[in-house]
């Protein structure tokens, strides 16, 4: 075994350093959360076939589906039933989603101009309010139209 003032046993530390350090700074060095791509996600929320006047929609990472991003898009229903979809990044809140399967859940709860608060929505499956249990799943994907975002609740 080296001394400890020699330059062999000196050598070798530094050599469990650096590797050391590598070891910590190999994975911020490859794609991270934080900058994997995000899609535009648009579309309409139909209860009954009319559209959703107010409510929150949340598309949760279906991992069983390969998703394995922890981001939790979600997006607020307008008057139309419609919504965009927004990402909680370390950088503020973007536009879009990760690409990959979700479950989507939507919640009538809301804040909304006084006439959209003024609207009950239509009963529909509680179910569709619990990421567990909703059976609504989408795929989010590179040159997906509004169509292919459409959520479609019924009773």
């Amino acid at each position: 075994m080296p001394k400890i003032n020699s330059p062999l046993f000196r050598f070798r530390m530094l050599g469990l350093g650096l590797l050391a350090l590598t070891c910590t700074l190999l994975p911020a060095c490859g794609p991270t959360e934080e900058n994997v791509p995000l899609l535009p996600v648009s579309g309409k929320v139909l209860n009954s076939g009319s559209p959703m006047p107010i409510g929150q929609v949340m598309f949760y990472p279906d991992q069983a589906k390969g998703n394995s991003t922890t981001k939790v898009p979600s997006g607020m229903i307008q008057a139309d039933g419609s919504y965009s979809l927004t990402t909680g990044t370390s950088k503020g809140v973007k536009d879009g989603a990760p690409a990959g399967w979700y479950k989507v859940t939507v919640s009538a709860a809301g804040t909304g101009t006084p006439e959209q608060m003024k609207v009950k929505p239509a009963f529909y499956n509680p179910d569709f309010k619990n990421a567990k249990l909703t059976k609504l799943s989408i795929e989010v994907k590179e040159g997906a139209g509004p169509k292919d975002y459409e959520i479609k609740l019924t009773p």
